[in-house]
């Protein structure tokens, strides 16, 4: 589907209006580019998500090639930041229909890992602020450009699939749902 990226996407039948409003702002457009596939808002201009394919030694783990990302940070940002778990386990509505969330859910074949802000920054932050400081508050990016978000924003992932050992994919940044 995706031929510069190398990317074959599977397409599922989306039953929530809000995965394909353009009023609403869920529409997204994808374009195939320099081996990375870009989807835009088809509302908000400036929301951009991306996945781009990397290569990998076929028996590098995926802790270590997500390490080596973690390496190339700054000390402050290493400070504040750590190699994380991404996946969330699928939770369930009491009439038994799954309540599905921005974050990815744990999939056969599939290890997914963020460099995101630790737990304990999170928290400092959000108290100092009374909440949520928001995007534009200076704690944008703090776990870098490259693997970081903005205060309102997911930040990327990678995701290993084990049936292709010798690629892998860094996906987002992500704004959260409103």
């Amino acid at each position: 589907m995706f031929e510069k990226a190398g990317i074959t996407a599977f397409v599922e039948k989306c039953t929530d209006r809000r995965a394909f409003d353009p009023i609403n702002g869920y529409a997204m457009t994808f374009s195939d580019a320099d081996q990375k596939v870009i989807g835009k808002s088809a509302t908000n201009p400036d929301y951009e998500f991306t996945i781009k394919v990397f290569s990998k030694n076929a028996t590098d783990a995926p802790i270590d090639v997500v390490r080596e990302w973690y390496a190339k940070l700054t000390q402050a940002q290493q400070k504040d930041c750590d190699i994380q778990a991404v996946d969330v386990p699928v939770t369930y509505f009491p009439d038994g229909t799954p309540n599905f969330h921005e974050r990815p859910n744990p999939t056969e074949h599939k290890t997914r890992y963020t460099i995101d802000i630790k737990p304990q920054v999170y928290r400092t932050i959000s108290e100092k602020n009374g909440g949520d400081p928001g995007s534009g508050s200076g704690y944008d990016y703090l776990c870098g450009h490259e693997v970081g978000a903005t205060w309102n924003a997911y930040p990327p992932y990678f995701e290993f699939d084990d049936r292709t050992p010798n690629k892998y994919l860094l996906v987002g940044p992500y704004a959260f749902e409103a």
